[in-house]
């Protein structure tokens, strides 16, 4: 049964991979790349429990500072739904966001130096810096269909991902997965994927991990959550 369970995610990832490339001839660009956006999005469904979400938006604390927008967000509803939210875009509140995905076309070193500055943007927007955990920080990865970055294709290089000290992956689709604990560590691509179900998986285990941590801080006191967001106080 494993073997099967295996072999459809492989089969998901090539479709995904086949459905971003039937687009190459696509003349406008910011459909394109949503659309690639939502294919990754519908893998990521697939494999959340009920407690989760995606999404497409804005993150903005109780002080009304807002990130930039954000190609893909994982947000816990049962802490705080989006207080904004049509279809599939919405505004959310920086205490339910557990992760966030930015999806590239073609990744470079423009877009990974620009992926940490936005990270650092949503780093700034928890509350209580002086008490940070690391539940409290949401996951902030770059995921790219193809890459113009061949240098960090190596593990000699790891070095050079130190500067994307508020990134936790990159993952580029049948090439390579960075993934950052303690320090960075690579996996090359295969047939199979294995690199992106890599990606996948570790982000989504950590996401349940990360949730179960925050909800256990949460549940602890009482908060006035909807009321600081929504509520002249």
């Amino acid at each position: 049964m494993s073997f099967i369970v295996k072999k459809y995610a492989t089969a998901l990832l090539k479709s995904m991979e086949l459905k971003a490339e039937a687009l190459q001839e696509m003349d406008h660009d910011p459909l394109k790349g949503r659309l690639r956006e939502l294919f990754i999005s519908d893998i990521l469904k697939k494999y959340l429990t009920d407690e989760f979400e995606v999404g497409s938006g804005i993150i903005i604390n109780k002080q009304g500072y807002q990130s930039p927008e954000t190609d893909v967000i994982i947000y816990d509803k049962k802490i705080i739904p989006p207080l904004i939210k049509e279809s599939f875009l919405g505004l959310y509140p920086i205490e339910s966001v557990i992760a966030c995905f930015e999806i590239k076309s073609t990744l470079t070193y423009f877009d990974l130096k620009k992926a940490n500055d936005n990270a650092h943007i949503i780093f700034n927007l928890i509350d209580n810096k002086d008490k940070l955990k690391d539940y409290d920080v949401p996951f902030y990865t770059v995921f790219g269909y193809k890459h113009k970055t061949a240098k960090i294709k190596n593990e000699h290089n790891k070095l050079k991902l130190r500067k994307y000290q508020y990134l936790s992956g990159i993952c580029v689709l049948h090439e390579f997965c960075w993934l950052l604990k303690e320090d960075w560590t690579l996996k090359m691509g295969d047939d199979e994927y294995e690199e992106t179900k890599r990606y996948i998986a570790v982000i989504l285990d950590n996401i349940r991990t990360k949730s179960i941590e925050r909800n256990l801080f949460l549940n602890a006191i009482h908060r006035d959550w909807l009321s600081e967001y929504i509520r002249n106080q």
